[in-house]
């Protein structure tokens, strides 16, 4: 089954709760893949399985979890 629905970094930043940044910011140290990019924009196009992931990572971070622990 695939994935027909894809978010932007707006949207994916309120879902989890996290600010843009630090989704930017988890990209670059590859706590998440790298995103997929629009072609004709070149804007970040979140999957609902890296959504998913994100709002993960933001509950760990809630209790405390370091980045270290989540690589994990």
């Amino acid at each position: 089954m695939s994935d027909i629905h894809h978010y932007t970094i707006q949207e994916t930043a309120k879902l989890s709760g996290l600010p843009e940044s630090t989704l930017r910011y988890y990209e670059t140290i590859e706590l998440i893949h790298p995103i997929r990019r629009d072609e004709s924009s070149k804007h970040r196009v979140y999957s609902k399985d890296v959504v998913n992931h994100v709002i993960a990572f933001a509950c760990l971070n809630a209790i405390g979890m370091s980045i270290e622990n989540m690589r994990l």
